[in-house]
């Protein structure tokens, strides 16, 4: 059922974002979404980053990054050669209490949160370029790795330019919830349109 308040906030949004545009600023996300499931701890990464929002270049490093740090809000997702920039941030949003883990597993592209706070990127990154990967800790939970269930975000800027680093870590239950409700939306969905 469509209400007045429905348009009247999609008018705003549509508003919002063209006002946005007409700004010059950018803006880019990257997100790290971290579930429990099968006895382990999952992750699921993607997004951008605009890479005018970063600070000075560190170096071009040559490392194993597949790596987790909940204290100091640092995640790193493969083994490749990075380059190191600083951030206008002074810390990472820290989302738990627990050290250093190493993930099992990683499959996709490389991006590292390191906790000086710099971020790392491949050397054949391009600013914007989508970004997504994946990986997984076995024979682990939340609670083990010392990682708290919440939405941490990171916000750095540069000349205008901005990006937003966000871990969400969503409990085993939250997690099915939504799945639930998803395959429930969908099955009335397709009832819908099976009547009409």
């Amino acid at each position: 059922m469509k209400t007045k308040n429905s348009a009247t906030f999609r008018s705003l949004i549509v508003v919002g974002a063209l006002g946005a545009l007409g700004t010059g600023a950018s803006q880019a996300t990257l997100t790290f979404t971290l579930t429990e499931s099968g006895g382990g701890v999952n992750y699921e990464m993607s997004g951008s980053i605009d890479t005018a929002a970063l600070g000075g270049f560190l170096g071009a490093y040559s490392m194993d990054e597949r790596f987790c740090a909940p204290s100091s809000g640092g995640i790193g997702t493969g083994n490749t050669s990075y380059d190191v920039y600083s951030i206008n941030a002074t810390e990472w949003t820290v989302f738990g209490t627990g050290g250093v883990f190493y993930w099992t597993g990683t499959s996709g592209s490389v991006v590292a949160l390191f906790s000086n706070p710099a971020i790392g990127l491949s050397h054949d990154y391009v600013s914007g370029a989508p970004m997504s990967s994946s990986g997984w800790k076995s024979f682990s939970s939340f609670t083990s790795l010392g990682i708290t269930p919440g939405s941490y975000t990171t916000t750095f800027s540069n000349a205008g330019h901005t990006d937003h680093v966000t871990v969400d870590v969503v409990p085993e239950a939250q997690g099915a919830l939504l799945a639930t409700l998803g395959l429930g939306a969908s099955l009335l969905r397709r009832k819908r349109r099976a009547t009409a």
